[in-house]
């Protein structure tokens, strides 16, 4: 994968729109939101029955191993140091 890819552009249809309305364009985008997520919003998208974010990765960016790991988190900061460490590892 080429860092392009990492943060590529995606169609406006396919980016990720939490239920407080923030919009995610790419990895680096959900990264970044994680940080400030309030927990209610992470809630929403994670929880028994489902994980919103690592099936968005999954379909959109058909990263299968990122979408994996992020189905073992269970909070904003771990979501967003498997992003994190996901968009290193592809670089180098």
């Amino acid at each position: 994968m080429t860092k392009k890819r990492l943060t590529r552009s995606i169609n406006e249809e396919n980016f990720f729109i939490t239920n407080a309305g923030e919009q995610i364009k790419d990895l680096k985008e959900l990264a970044q939101n994680f940080a400030t997520m309030h927990p209610d919003v992470f809630n929403h998208h994670v929880n028994e029955q489902r994980n919103d974010f690592a099936t968005w990765v999954e379909n959109i960016f058909k990263e299968k191993e990122l979408a994996t790991t992020l189905h073992l988190t269970h909070n904003a900061k771990d979501s967003q140091i498997a992003v994190l460490n996901h968009l290193v590892e592809k670089l180098y």
